[in-house]
């Protein structure tokens, strides 16, 4: 019986609607699993990982063309997670420590020794085999805490989680505001509200279905306090929800409010005027000229820019 065959057969007992859903199921990029079908051919690695999905099946079995499939094929059901919590995957866990620590993937491929496509690759990884983690980290020269979940301890609280971290975000609090570009998008990234840092908070509210965008890993709810000056628009104690913009798309900015990372300190202020392009400056400013004067901030001065998209909470 052939690979092809043999997939065919696995396709079927998988109960997947589709070729996509079994490759999907079965952790393997669709256009391989094709590939490898019509060749014959397959590399152990994948091999290993398509067997492991399915109850009595062997790699051996599989990879060898004189041995049949078994007849009682039967889909080994993933681990339950309670509450429904999806856990992000290890590309994504890689791919959010990355952007956090602004390291290039380019770079990251040069001190493995490795292909730019071979990172891309790792970064769709679901999980990664633990000799390509162990190089991953080598390279990183972080212990693994650094970039991945350590999915015993969400095993061992699973009570402890909230209804779903789809709907939660890092929290920023008043007296959270004194903090430096580097360490928020760090938590930011790597996020959970299972694993929020001593003495850190989340905000977790049905409102976030409507007003966040796919990835809310970038985004962070913020409480606005009277010295942003933002009255009456944003009164004090108002929650916003703000959303991280790559330096390379700050000169296209468009919402009317930013959060800003400057001197080690983030401040809620009304956006002028955009001027980065040209001048590399922005215009910054309040919703009342009672409020002051505006204010000139050179683009060398920022740190980091939350683009303001939606009020989560009105204080009553």
């Amino acid at each position: 019986m052939s690979l092809e065959e043999k997939l065919e057969m696995l396709h079927r007992a998988s109960g997947a609607k589709s070729f996509a859903g079994f490759a999907e199921l079965v952790d393997v990029n669709v256009q391989t699993l094709r590939r490898i079908g019509h060749k014959g051919e397959c590399s152990d690695r994948i091999i290993n990982r398509i067997a492991g999905r399915f109850q009595g099946l062997t790699p051996e079995v599989l990879a060898d063309p004189t041995q049949p499939l078994p007849s009682n094929l039967r889909v080994i059901p993933r681990p339950p997670k309670s509450d429904d919590v999806a856990i992000p995957a290890e590309g994504e866990q890689l791919r959010r420590y990355l952007v956090a620590k602004r390291i290039r993937p380019a770079h990251l491929a040069e001190t493995m020794g490795v292909t730019r496509t071979q990172v891309h690759y790792y970064l769709k990884t679901h999980k990664f085999e633990e000799s390509n983690k162990a190089a991953i980290l080598a390279a990183l020269k972080v212990p693994a805490s650094a970039v991945f979940i350590d999915q015993s301890i969400l095993l061992r609280h699973a009570g402890q989680r909230p209804a779903t971290n789809l709907l939660s975000v890092l929290m920023i609090r008043p007296e959270d505001r004194v903090t430096d570009a580097p360490s928020l998008t760090d938590e930011m990234l790597n996020f959970t509200p299972l694993l929020a840092p001593p003495g850190r908070s989340f905000y977790v509210s049905p409102a976030l279905l409507e007003a966040a965008p796919a990835d809310l890993a970038r985004c962070v709810a913020i409480q606005i306090t009277a010295a942003d000056k933002l009255g009456p628009t944003f009164q004090p104690g108002a929650i916003v929800l703000g959303r991280l913009v790559e330096r390379q798309d700050w000169r296209s900015i468009s919402t009317t409010t930013a959060a800003l990372i400057m001197g080690g300190r983030l401040s809620v202020r009304r956006l002028l005027r955009n001027d980065l392009g040209a001048n590399q400056q922005i215009e910054v400013g309040s919703f009342s000229p009672q409020d002051g004067p505006s204010q000139l901030i050179h683009e060398n001065d920022i740190e980091a820019m939350f683009a303001i998209t939606h009020i989560l909470l009105s204080p009553a």
